[in-house]
C-alpha cells in the first residue's frame, strides 16, 4: 500500500490503493493488450513495441537491463566464434521469435 494516509490519497487515482476488482480489471486489460500485441506481432513484418501493463498504486515499474553484447558472447556458447554484427543479428532473431 502506498505511503499515506487514506484520506490523503483518495483525491490520488494514481497512489490511491486498489480494490481487488480493480486490480483484477486492471490485470484483465494487459493481457487483453498482449494478446493484441501478439496477435498483431504474429502478421506483422516489423517488430512492434511491447504494449506496457496498466501503472498499479505501490508498484515501480521494472526496467529491463540488457546484458552487454560482449557478456553474452562469453556466456551463450551459441554466440562463440561470431562476430559482433553476427551474434547481434542472432540475437535479435532469437528475442523476435520469444516476444
Amino acid at each position: 500500500m502506498p505511503e499515506g494516509r487514506p484520506e490523503e490519497l483518495a483525491g490520488d487515482p494514481v497512489r490511491a490503493p486498489w480494490s481487488t476488482v480493480e486490480a483484477m480489471l486492471a490485470s484483465l486489460i494487459d493481457e487483453v493488450r498482449i494478446n493484441s500485441w501478439l496477435y498483431a506481432q504474429a502478421h506483422s513484418d516489423s517488430t512492434l513495441p511491447k504494449p506496457q501493463p496498466i501503472p498499479r498504486p505501490g508498484v515501480r515499474s521494472r526496467k529491463r537491463r540488457g546484458l552487454p553484447l560482449e557478456a553474452a558472447i562469453a556466456l551463450d556458447p551459441r554466440l562463440r566464434g561470431m562476430s559482433p554484427e553476427e551474434a547481434q543479428a542472432f540475437l535479435d532473431g532469437v528475442m523476435i521469435r520469444r516476444g
